[in-house]
């Protein structure tokens, strides 16, 4: 009898745990394992495994119904199912050797698991097959000794420091080895393979269960190809293509640009804004890049060292060692400044004040600075005037990214510029920028407008009303979210597409298909996905000339 109460006491312990951590879900989903184990075990029954599985999720969505929502209960029923699944495709005998379930168990988590992180994050880790015969065993010692120093102290609560120190190290370890992480764009494209994989491990072990311990090397097979199948592709893509893709991210009130050119180079020109709320670069721009498989940076450029465009710059330079940096190099004095400087020399980073004239190549993408002079900034003290104003040419593209500037830095460059395709409108849409002179020069069929919600009511209206009459189209990342520009130096093409998660995509499309009451504000709140295609200029006419480009005293680092 006491036997029989032990399980259940253990269950109770759990519980009281669970709460303490406030029920997240992957902590009732096992609490609930234990709990339905106990309770098998007290009543002499032996309850299928999966139907344990389901019962415990039912438990989860009871006590948090949105926990359907959530990415982290799903991975952490898809790996339990996993886990479960491939360890019982061993042998009885194999069963109880630690190495072989452990294996087996890593396998099934990754496999079961690698359609959800290629769809949400657009990775997958085949790594972790190796980097968790280190890690499980190591978190299996780490989780009871931290429980255990919350009675001891001490010595136990230093071990299991120590002994979570070395999780983590393995993880950065296995991070860093070529392959160990597919990264692709997250959706469904990317996910195709993987769910193919899984599906065919389940048919392989469902179809021919005599096979025994062969069926865990023909599923490590499927993984192979599977891996094989998207890093194959996606290492060909960075090595060659022909295309430039140029996203303006949603980072609210504040600009964060990416580039990557053809040949996969990459580049970002300011990082979001920093706020006590927040820091944009850590939470969008380097989520971001990570997705994309980006491990270092080719150029960074701060247009200038206000916090909406700087702030988030020392989070990704931290992670994301860049070998250029290019700034105003206005000396601010202010404290968000210096720790931007501290952080470029820390990683040992080139570093250069951008100055017009100045280019700098990345395979076939030029980027010239148009904006500003060194006679400009010795006698002009606002930030924004002083903003790094660049000009992107990929063959017959242009783009012209205007950073902060207004009015006095436009006369300063307006001689020096010349026909766009696209322009990343000044200072969030400003009433104080983009004037009429300025757009009679570059003539943009595109505008990209990186706002967020301010009190200074950008974008103006008069900005709006300039455009407008001009005819050119209108992105603003406040209204539709992030813009991704892709040309192959003939023709490009805008996709615009907000960062929500898919649920809130599905709730607006019905949203937009059933009759309501709501207000055309609220409606207006779900934006679905713009994509439109342009020719540039050549494709229709012949190229205006174009100054920027060949100037005397122009440097290229």
């Amino acid at each position: 009898m006491r036997a029989s109460l032990a399980p259940l006491a253990t269950a109770l312990a759990v519980w009281a745990y669970v709460a303490l951590l406030g029920f997240p879900p992957p902590a009732v989903r096992a609490a609930t394992f234990i709990t339905l184990h106990a309770a098998a075990t007290a009543r002499q029954r032996h309850p299928p495994p999966d139907a344990i599985l389901a019962a415990a999720v039912v438990v989860v969505l009871v006590l948090d119904p949105l926990a359907a929502t959530q990415v982290g209960a799903w991975l952490s029923v898809a790996a339990a199912w996993g886990v479960g699944f491939a360890v019982r495709q061993l042998p009885v005998a194999r069963r109880r050797h630690p190495v072989a379930s452990l294996m087996a168990a890593s396998l099934g988590a990754t496999l079961a698991t690698a359609p959800i992180t290629a769809f949400v994050f657009g990775t997958v880790a085949p790594v972790g097959l190796l980097a968790n015969l280190i890690a499980v065993p190591l978190t299996g010692v780490a989780v009871p000794g931290a429980l255990l120093s919350l009675a001891g102290g001490g010595p136990l609560a230093v071990g299991s420091g120590l002994v979570l120190a070395a999780v983590e190290r393995t993880a950065e370890i296995a991070s860093t080895f070529p392959g160990g992480q597919v990264r692709g764009p997250p959706g469904a494209a990317f996910a195709v393979p993987w769910v193919l994989a899984l599906a065919a491990a389940i048919w392989l072990c469902r179809r021919r269960p005599h096979l025994g311990a062969l069926r865990l090397r023909g599923a490590a097979v499927l993984v192979a190809g599977a891996w094989a199948g998207v890093i194959i592709p996606t290492l060909a893509a960075r090595q060659g293509g022909k295309e430039l893709r140029l996203h303006v991210l949603d980072v609210g009130q504040g600009d964060a640009i990416v580039l990557r050119t053809p040949r996969g180079h990459w580049a970002v020109v300011d990082g979001g804004p920093r706020t006590p709320a927040g820091d944009a670069g850590r939470s969008v721009v380097l989520p971001f890049l990570r997705r994309q498989g980006v491990r270092s940076l080719d150029l960074v450029v701060a247009s200038h060292g206000d916090a909406d465009h700087l702030g988030g710059i020392p989070a990704l330079t931290g992670v994301l060692t860049p070998d250029l940096v290019v700034e105003p190099a206005q000396p601010l004095g202010t404290s968000l400044y210096l720790e931007f400087l501290r952080a470029v020399d820390e990683v040992g980073a080139r570093w250069r004040p951008g100055r017009a004239g100045d280019t700098v190549t990345l395979d076939s993408v030029t980027l010239a600075v148009l904006h500003p002079a060194q006679a400009w900034v010795e006698t002009h003290l606002a930030a924004n005037e002083n903003s790094v104003v660049l000009r992107v040419t990929y063959r017959a593209f242009d783009a012209v990214l205007m950073g902060d500037a207004g009015f006095p830095a436009e006369s300063a460059v307006i001689e020096t510029m010349a026909g766009a395709e696209v322009l990343k409108v000044g200072h969030h849409g400003s009433a104080g920028a983009t004037g009429d002179a300025l757009l009679d020069r570059v003539r943009p069929a595109v505008a990209v407008i990186s706002v967020g919600e301010n009190r200074y009511g950008h974008p103006s209206p008069e900005v709006l009303r300039r455009l407008a009459a001009r005819g050119t189209d209108v992105y603003r990342t406040d209204r539709g979210g992030t813009v991704t520009i892709r040309t192959d130096g003939s023709y490009f093409e805008v996709v615009q597409r907000a960062s929500g998660s898919w649920l809130e995509g599905v709730r607006c499309q019905v949203q937009r298909l059933l009759p309501s009451k709501a207000s055309s504000s609220s409606r207006n709140a779900c934006i679905l996905p713009r994509r439109a295609s342009y020719p540039t200029s050549s494709t229709t006419s012949p190229s205006p000339p174009r100054s920027s480009r060949g100037t005397s005293g122009e440097r290229d680092w």
